[in-house]
């Protein structure tokens, strides 16, 4: 299956929607759009993450690529609703301590924003 990335943007929030599955072919799509980004907004970046089926190590990797650059940026990141298993391994390997993750869009976008 291959990788959807969808830009979508609030007021000072830029929303990531993210399909499919993220592994090490598909990792690269995610961070070009997360680049694309974080370049144009600066502030906060939300990762939608509800449609997400799959995530392996380098998609994780990608994601604390994007946590860094967004940080780095004075920005701030948050997940939005990740399906359960891509939750499960966000707990298992620690990135939910390290970055914010919140059961709906709206909530991630008032966090971040």
């Amino acid at each position: 299956m291959a990788l959807a990335v969808s830009v979508g943007d609030t007021e000072s929030v830029s929303v990531l929607v993210v399909e499919g599955e993220l592994d090490m072919t598909t990792a690269p799509s995610l961070l070009d759009a997360a680049s694309s980004v974080a370049v144009a907004g600066g502030g906060g970046l939300v990762l939608d993450l509800g449609r997400l089926a799959f995530c392996d190590s380098a998609g994780l990797g990608v994601i604390v690529k994007i946590l860094r650059a967004v940080s780095g940026a004075g920005g701030t990141l948050a997940i939005a609703q990740p399906t359960p298993i891509v939750r499960s391994v966000l707990d298992l390997t620690g990135i939910s301590e390290a970055v914010l993750v919140y059961p709906t869009v709206a909530a991630a976008c008032a966090a971040v924003g």
